[in-house]
């Protein structure tokens, strides 16, 4: 079963790479709506928690691929503890800059808000889902979708005003 679930993570990170790199991140975004509609329709199934096996690792990779990268700085998405030492590491770094005839290169700017923002909105995220399922919300992989059609359209029109005339 571990097989399963790593193999189908593995398998989906690679079609997510291939899409990102054939039609642009704004794709990941849909698939990621789309699989999230697949399921909270398979939690409505007998098979529920089977499905749940196949969509749920399949939904963290192509997450994983599409939100990878945000202005130019990586964004961890699936451990998200590494955004948190992203931050206290561009933190410490700019610190060490400042210090006297020191030739610690600073850190990109934003480096250290963007990372911890990251690392709130991923916390508070999973902080609403573990409340939707413990309070048993109805239908709680819907309430992300419409964040998501948000994302999409901004990640699209992003890649549209980027791209290459």
């Amino acid at each position: 079963m571990l097989l399963g679930i790593l193999g189908t993570f593995f398998v989906v990170a690679m079609l997510a790479t291939l899409a990102r790199l054939r039609w642009q991140a704004a794709i990941g975004i849909a698939c990621v709506g789309v699989l999230l509609g697949a399921t909270q329709i398979a939690m409505l199934t007998p098979w529920h928690r089977t499905l749940a096996l196949v969509l749920l690792p399949a939904l963290m990779a192509v997450q994983g691929e599409t939100i990878a990268r945000f202005s130019g700085s990586a964004i961890q998405t699936i451990v998200i503890t590494s955004n948190l030492l992203k931050c206290a590491s561009a933190l410490a770094t700019s610190m060490a800059a400042r210090w006297p005839g020191s030739t610690v290169k600073p850190p990109p700017p934003g480096a250290a808000l963007l990372s911890g923002l990251s690392w709130l909105g991923f916390a508070a995220g999973a902080l609403c889902g573990t409340l939707a399922m413990a309070w048993h919300v109805p239908l709680p992989f819907i309430w992300p979708l419409p964040l998501l059609v948000l994302l999409y359209l901004d990640i699209a029109r992003a890649e549209a005003h980027n791209a290459p005339p």
